[in-house]
C-alpha cells in the first residue's frame, strides 16, 4: 500500500481507501483481529502520506438489511445509492 500511496503522491493524486459496509451478521461472524490488523495497516499508510484518506464503513449502523444483496454486497437499487450519497458527503462535503 505504501508503494501505491507513493505513486499517487508523486503524481499529485489523492488516494481514498474505503472499507465498505458489511451486513450485520457478516460483521458479527468475521475475524475482528483480522479487521483490526487491516485497519491498522491502512491507518499507518494514511498517517505516513498526506495524500491518503481512509474511510471505514464496515460496521456502519446506517445500513440495514434491505441495503444488502448478500453478506457483503450492497443492492444496486438501494444500498449502493445510499452508500454513494454517504461517500459523496464524506469525501467531498457535498449533499
Amino acid at each position: 500500500m505504501n508503494d501505491v500511496a507513493k505513486l499517487c503522491h508523486d503524481k499529485g493524486v489523492m488516494l481514498h481507501v474505503v472499507i465498505p459496509p458489511f451486513y450485520k451478521d457478516y460483521y458479527n461472524l468475521m475475524d475482528k483481529e483480522q479487521l483490526r490488523q487491516m485497519c491498522t495497516a491502512i491507518k499507518d499508510v494514511a498517517d505516513k502520506w498526506e495524500n491518503v484518506r481512509w474511510y471505514n464503513y464496515s460496521n456502519d449502523n446506517r445500513f440495514v438489511e434491505d441495503d444488502f444483496f448478500d453478506g457483503n454486497h450492497l443492492t444496486s437499487d438501494v444500498g449502493a445509492k445510499k452508500f454513494a450519497k454517504i461517500l459523496r458527503k464524506d469525501v467531498y462535503g457535498m449533499e
